[in-house]
């Protein structure tokens, strides 16, 4: 239905789960995370295909967060077929840690720019931020632990729990289903979710 990109590599700090995996997982939470929204009076879906594309954009902004964060620190990468490759040789825990956020950087911003879309986001506006919630929820319950997960390479990378990452990734994603959802959120809603992404970014881009 849509592109996917998945990483692979014999290292072990690349932060990838199985791909197909991880989209069949985006795909089977986001539609009832949308529903969900409608049902309180938040966001709705008028287009299906527009909001699955959203879904694929959604993810595919995860993805390509990977992909520039390790293109700007000189990583190869290469091409598979319809994956996107790169082998990194990490010289630093920074580095691993930038490389192996920036998938959660990229839907940050990807869903940042959807809620900024218009007072009530559209149908692919929609798909896109249930991409980055169902993303957070992936790796907060199934691929938190997985060995090549995102999780796990920003663990290895600080000095936080593989359980503290997950934490911390999805406190953004629950304020951010808030924001879909509800009909008239608080003000301090938005402002705490951008507040937490913020000194995420910071807290990375300053190790």
């Amino acid at each position: 239905m849509f592109l996917m990109l998945k990483r692979k590599s014999c290292h072990p700090s690349l932060g990838c789960g199985n791909s197909l995996l991880f989209a069949l997982l985006v795909l089977v939470w986001g539609i009832p995370v949308s529903s969900f929204a409608a049902g309180k009076g938040g966001a709705s879906v008028d287009d299906w295909p527009q909001f699955l594309l959203g879904i694929a954009g959604g993810v595919t902004a995860h993805e390509l967060g990977h992909v520039v964060v390790a293109g700007a620190h000189n990583y190869r990468l290469d091409h598979d077929g319809l994956s996107i490759v790169y082998h990194p040789d990490f010289r630093s825990r920074s580095e691993r840690l930038r490389v192996a956020s920036a998938g959660f950087q990229g839907q940050w911003l990807a869903a940042e720019i959807a809620f900024a879309s218009g007072d009530r986001p559209g149908s692919f506006a929609t798909g896109v931020i249930c991409g980055h919630l169902a993303t957070s929820l992936a790796y907060l319950v199934v691929l938190k632990n997985h060995p090549l997960g995102d999780t796990v390479s920003m663990a290895m990378a600080s000095d936080l729990s593989v359980d503290q990452v997950a934490s911390l990734a999805a406190l953004p994603a629950l304020l951010d289903l808030w924001r879909l959802a509800a009909d008239a959120p608080p003000a301090w809603v938005p402002r705490l979710s951008l507040g937490l992404k913020g000194a995420g970014l910071a807290a990375v881009w300053s190790f």
